[in-house]
């Protein structure tokens, strides 16, 4: 299925998109997660590594408290 249909946008629309042309707002990032299957921060990084860390945290909130407190720990915070 193309995404274009999957929002309803015409091809224009679309290019204008994939070229930074036209932003996108935080509900619609939030649709292209869902259509996309992935949380909508890895929508927003370039960094490869950062995308898999971020694939791995997605929603559970476990997880980014553990991270949180690992990163400050590196840190030296309390």
């Amino acid at each position: 299925m193309s995404w274009r249909y999957a929002w309803g946008w015409s091809p224009a629309t679309l290019a204008s998109y994939e070229a930074g042309r036209r932003g996108l707002r935080v509900a619609q990032l939030f649709d292209v997660g869902k259509v996309l299957n992935l949380p909508p921060a890895v929508l927003l990084v370039t960094a490869t590594k950062a995308v898999e860390v971020l694939r791995r945290l997605d929603t559970d909130v476990e997880r980014w408290g553990q991270v949180s407190l690992f990163l400050n720990a590196l840190d030296g915070d309390e």
